[in-house]
């Protein structure tokens, strides 16, 4: 990959806005269109033609605008389709496509310049190259399929790419070598034959918020350089690993979200500081260093010995509420994921609704990580967690969650929070280890009655299901034909979220169809969950302290017709018959809120669980 290349041949008419452009004479099919005064150029039709060169510039304050036409080569060996040489300043080449070249667009020593909303396709070698500029921004660009890396920066300083996609090169997506200050924003590399973006002996570069998918090596991969920071990207799909570090140090990886790879983070040989923190690694090995040969991890922010080693800071940098995630056995080689944060007692342990992640209670552990153990559970299936052997069930939960907990390390007595299903389960718990529990707040709670209080309550209710259900169905198939991987900003997440959550949700549902079916699994197991429960929580009496926070989602009153208000009615009343005879009951209303009222208002869960910590 050291091997730059450039491309060709291509004539055509432009129309001169304010300066003199030379034209090739009619007839002549080999030389190329030249610019070499400053101004603005608008092109009228796609050129035609041949030869090694289709545009040459060699002027500097030149704008060229396409006008939406193609420059198209015949894919000769070092041909290149628009070339800007010759130690040049501000040019900017936009809304053009370059096509069959050697390489499509190379800047040649140019300093301050922008490539937009241009396309480079089929080219034998890259589509766009910066080869020893300064200053040039690349966005809102396409690089596809292209014979080698989609983007080539070479011997460069403080470029910028943003908004750009590279997808399905013969290489790697974006190519950076003996760069330094480079910015990588809000671009996607996927599905390329090696790396989605490389960093060979470059330094200070950012890549942020971007989305690397599919790619048939690591989706981020650096070798040699120092200072470079990878944060807040999504990561899916790819082989060998989400981030793959080597002989690189004072490198950051940060808040990143990644699954569907062998491995997070694999780092080899790193000569200086790795530090990684706030990453979520849905990964076959869950650990935050998933792959280490030859590295002695050294401690937080120490001196740097003389040998090989990486630096590795498990998410405690940032202070006690940050989460970390780990995965515990809870037998018959299961493993079932927590998320932790916080120190003291007692602890806080949060179930999830149906169908839902520890993700949903983000906010919430971020603000209890504050005063005390917070941990978010991903019951078997969803999640980080390995999948169930039999169909969802209470009792199995229960019985998962308590042997995390404990071997975990994680000391009773516990604070138990639950929404929807997740409530259920909690209650579950206290009846069977009343002892190790020091009190419940009860997010919108299910309650094993709701669907036999009332005929037509019960039918709309069983009609959300449904469809729901269908939804999810739908989605299986859209991950496992590779849609929603290409097109993530389909998936639909919740918006009060933060980014990097976020990120890590689509993950969740990209790379892992294992997901979606735990959540159909749960879903069409609803009847089958309550039956399971009645006979042992019916008329059950809580012995301990109980906040019940109800919202006022008015989905739940209108939906359906007939007498289902006055089913609404009833399934409020089971709600808050709930609190039993707690000396300690109290039950709130939390206005405008949905039934996900912890993501609505975290603030207002928080507020709850403060009064029973104490």
């Amino acid at each position: 990959m050291n091997d730059m290349f450039l491309s060709g041949p291509s004539m055509g008419l432009l129309i001169l806005v304010f300066c003199l452009l030379v034209v090739p004479a009619a007839g002549q099919g080999d030389g190329p269109l030249m610019i070499t005064a400053p101004g603005q150029y608008i092109l009228d039709h796609d050129p035609v033609g041949g030869g090694q060169q289709g545009i040459v510039i060699s002027s500097s304050d030149v704008l060229l605008d396409g006008g939406g036409y193609q420059v198209v080569g015949t894919s000769s060996q070092g041909s290149v389709g628009v070339v800007v040489k010759g130690a040049q300043q501000n040019v900017t080449i936009r809304n053009l496509s370059v096509r069959s070249w050697g390489t499509g667009i190379r800047f040649q020593s140019i300093s301050s310049g922008r490539i937009n909303g241009v396309t480079a396709v089929n080219c034998t070698e890259n589509g766009f190259l910066l080869d020893g500029c300064s200053g040039i921004s690349i966005d809102s660009c396409q690089a596809l399929q292209n014979g080698l890396p989609g983007i080539a920066i070479n011997e460069s300083t403080k470029c910028r790419l943003t908004e750009t996609q590279t997808l399905q090169n013969g290489d790697v997506g974006m190519y950076l070598l003996n760069a330094t200050g480079t910015i990588i924003d809000r671009c996607t590399a996927s599905e390329n034959r090696l790396n989605g973006i490389f960093l060979e002996q470059s330094d200070k570069t950012t890549i942020n918020n971007c989305q690397a998918a599919w790619n048939q090596y690591p989706g981020i991969a650096i070798s040699g350089g120092m200072q470079n920071m990878i944060t807040t990207n999504l990561l899916y799909g790819n082989q060998i690993a989400a981030v793959y570090l080597e002989e690189t140090g004072r490198t950051l990886v940060l808040n990143n979200a990644a699954g569907g790879s062998p491995a997070g983070l694999s780092i080899v040989n790193c000569t200086d500081r790795v530090i990684a923190g706030g990453n979520r690694w849905l990964t076959d090995e869950q650990t935050l260093v998933t792959e280490a040969r030859n590295v002695s991890p050294v401690p937080a922010l120490g001196p740097s010995p003389n040998h090989l080693h990486a630096l590795v800071a498990l998410d405690r940098a940032s202070g006690a509420s940050v989460r970390t995630g780990h995965r515990v056995d809870v037998g018959d080689g299961r493993r079932i994921a927590l998320q932790t944060s916080g120190i003291g007692g007692p602890v806080v342990v949060m179930e999830a609704g149906t169908g839902d992640s520890a993700l949903s209670w983000a906010q919430v552990q971020q603000e209890v990580g504050e005063f005390t153990t917070a941990v978010s559970v991903d019951r078997a299936g969803l999640g980080w967690s390995d999948p169930r052997t039999g169909p969802a069930n209470a009792t199995a939960d229960v019985s998962d969650l308590h042997l995390a907990l404990h071997n975990a390390g994680l000391p009773p007595p516990y604070l138990l929070i639950g929404q929807g299903r997740g409530a259920t389960i909690m209650r579950l718990f206290t009846h069977r280890y009343p002892a190790e529990v020091a009190g419940l707040v009860l997010v919108e709670p299910e309650v094993e009655n709701e669907f036999s209080s009332n005929a037509d309550y019960s039918m709309v209710r069983h009609q959300q299901i449904t469809d729901l259900v269908l939804a999810l169905e739908k989605r299986v198939g859209a991950v496992d034909s590779g849609y929603l991987a290409r097109n993530p900003g389909l998936v639909t997440v919740s918006p009060h979220l933060s980014l990097q959550d976020q990120q890590t949700d689509r993950a969740l549902i990209v790379s892992h169809p294992a997901f979606t079916l735990a959540q159909i699994d749960e879903w069409k197991g609803t009847d089958r969950f309550f039956t399971t429960v009645r006979s042992e929580l019916n008329g059950m009496h809580l012995g301990v302290p109980v906040r019940i926070l109800l919202s006022t989602d008015p989905a739940l009153q209108t939906e359906g017709s007939g007498s289902v208000p006055e089913g609404y009615r009833t399934f409020r009343n089971l709600q808050r018959g709930l609190v039993g005879n707690s000396a300690d009951g109290q039950v709130m209303t939390i206005q405008n809120t949905t039934r996900s009222l912890q993501l609505d208002r975290p603030d207002a869960v928080t507020d709850a669980i403060r009064q029973l910590v104490g």
